[in-house]
């Protein structure tokens, strides 16, 4: 996100629906390969693929609504957040 975001002067928004792009490509993948060792669990993989759908929904438009600077608030604390929890926990 780094770099398309500053090398490639793209805006968080489109940075983000790029990273999203790349996400369900490489998902399929894996899905792809769990299922092919019957190593997937679809009724929780379906429920979990629906609350994280919702929540895409949800947060995308938020996101377009509120405009860069509270996505860039976001990251940051949340960038915080888990380097906290990382380090200490």
């Amino acid at each position: 996100m780094l770099f398309l975001n500053n090398v490639n002067r793209l805006s968080l928004i489109k940075t983000n629906a790029t990273k999203v792009a790349l996400v369900f490509i490489y998902t399929l993948g894996a899905l792809a390969l769990f299922a092919w060792n019957d190593a997937v669990d679809w009724g929780l993989g379906l429920v979990l693929a629906a609350g994280t759908s919702v929540g895409a929904w949800w947060s995308s438009r938020w996101s377009v609504d509120q405009g860069e600077g509270v996505i860039k608030v976001a990251m940051v604390v949340m960038v915080t957040a888990m380097s906290i929890k990382l380090w200490f926990f």
